[in-house]
């Protein structure tokens, strides 16, 4: 990318946060490495540029003592907090609150089912049940309440809710692996509203208590939950809207600003799609929407999923994934422009790549623009918009003056005043079309914005249309090399 003129470098520096002007709310934003399980992370990845933070997942039962309870082990907390700090970057938590301790299943008072996780069946208290969301609940008063140093005031201890670079927790249902239920999909075990006392009301009850349980405790960072669809035995209103009403009304109700975001951790080459991400697709103007990386581009752990992530993957030798120079970027510009996504967790091995690293450090610069020059989605504009290309010129990685290696890469940015079919496809000077970007898809009003990365094509003029409705327009630009 070329060097930015020092206006957009002076707003790049105020942070990684997208203020809403309509609900004037903030977005989080950036790009977070997914931490290892019980290792905090390594400085060669904290240390790269475009990583903004680390994203730590903790099993309860790893945090709390197996046979007494109320005696904590945060002490990979503490450690990977120690290394973000070093470097000035930030940490976000998921505790995942279906695999307990011993303690509380072997309760005697404590309602216990089974859930599918990675293939194995695990036992866990139902999210309704009160000793179990007593223990969560205390469980996170600790973790509020333990003393932490914090480097910009010294080194003295504060209290880890008032840490300033702790910027967010997942919030997960006692006994749930977000809201779903892969036993209701995968016919392996009963499904949850098959469970002895459930009730619509219980259910609902315990997950609003669940996310309370974080909500409450950490007001100041940003909370987010898991979210897929999920039914019972009632058909109308389905659970998963049922459930989603309920949370607007508790934390996002498009007047007051959200403290609670919709997640999921599936982004591929081609998903989610809206069907799935029903929820994100349907608030992100109401709450801020988060992606994980359904697996790595690079070595597809954890899923070893080749069809989901090998479809979008360029390497410079066919079928080696070591040589891939492109693939994560496809994934996150899709949901970034459907869904609204700031915030993308993405897996090690593919952020410590060095063949993604350019493209990184665009989303990175991407996501860290306030939305008064980036895409203030938010706001609809009153009318059809089409901007001129940044840069113009653009050049190869080989000619241009602020960049040396990649591949050469322009942006479009346009608005939409209503939700739209619309195509945006590029042409030679000869009107020969040389690349779909949008291809008759359907986008929410807004601010949007997408890159031609011109690989493969000749220095000269170019052109780019957009059709959008009724509307249409034509801008002209220039590739050099």
């Amino acid at each position: 990318m070329k060097t930015l003129p020092m206006l957009l470098l002076a707003l790049f520096i105020l942070g990684k946060t997208d203020l809403f002007a309509q609900q004037n709310f903030i977005r989080p934003a950036g790009i977070y490495a997914i931490g290892l399980r019980g290792q905090p992370p390594a400085t060669r990845l904290v240390e790269k540029s475009f990583v903004d933070g680390v994203a730590l997942a903790q099993e309860w039962k790893d945090l709390e003592s197996a046979s007494t309870s109320g005696v904590y082990n945060f002490s990979i907390i503490d450690a990977t907090l120690a290394v973000v700090q070093r470097f000035g970057k930030k940490m976000t938590l998921a505790i995942f609150p279906f695999r307990v301790p011993a303690y509380i299943v072997n309760d005697p008072n404590v309602q216990t089912y089974k859930i599918q996780h990675v293939g194995a069946l695990v036992t866990t208290p139902v999210p309704w049940d009160n000793t179990a969301l007593a223990r969560y609940e205390a469980l996170y008063q600790a973790l509020a309440d333990h003393p932490v140093p914090d480097s910009s005031k010294g080194g003295v201890l504060v209290p880890f809710r008032d840490h300033p670079l702790v910027a967010g927790f997942a919030c997960w249902p006692v006994g749930m692996n977000g809201i779903r239920d892969i036993c209701q999909l995968s016919g392996q075990c009963p499904a949850l509203h098959q469970t002895p006392n459930y009730t619509r009301a219980a259910f609902t009850g315990g997950i609003l208590r669940s996310l309370h349980a974080v909500v409450d405790r950490f007001p100041k960072q940003f909370c987010y939950v898991p979210y897929f669809r999920i039914s019972d035995q009632t058909a109308s209103p389905s659970l998963d809207d049922h459930l989603l009403t309920a949370l607007k009304q508790e934390f996002f109700n498009g007047v007051a600003a959200p403290r609670m975001g919709l997640f999921q951790e599936n982004m591929s080459c081609n998903g989610p799609n809206t069907s799935g991400a029903f929820a994100l697709f349907q608030e992100q103007a109401n709450t801020y929407t988060m992606m994980q990386a359904l697996q790595s581009w690079i070595d597809l752990q954890p899923l070893g999923n080749a069809g989901a992530t090998d479809p979008c993957l360029v390497t410079t030798v066919p079928g080696d994934r070591t040589t891939a120079i492109s693939g994560p970027e496809v994934a996150i510009r899709r949901v970034y422009q459907t869904l609204g996504c700031r915030y993308f967790e993405i897996y090690q091995t593919d952020l410590l790549h060095p063949g993604f690293a350019d493209e990184f450090q665009k989303w990175h610069d991407i996501l860290a623009m306030p939305t008064s020059v980036s895409d203030d989605r938010s706001t609809a504009p009153n009318e059809f918009v089409l901007q001129q290309n940044y840069p113009n010129p653009f050049w190869s990685g080989a000619t241009s003056p602020a960049r040396s290696g990649g591949n050469p890469s322009t942006t479009i940015r346009f608005s939409l005043p209503q939700r739209e079919q619309v195509t945006l496809k590029v042409f030679d000077v000869n009107g020969r079309e040389v690349a779909t970007l949008v291809d008759n898809e359907v986008l929410t009003a807004g601010q949007h914005m997408w890159s031609w990365e011109a690989k493969n094509a000749a220095s000269g003029v170019y052109f780019y249309r957009i059709t959008a409705g009724d509307f249409q327009e034509t801008k002209r630009m220039i590739l050099a090399r």
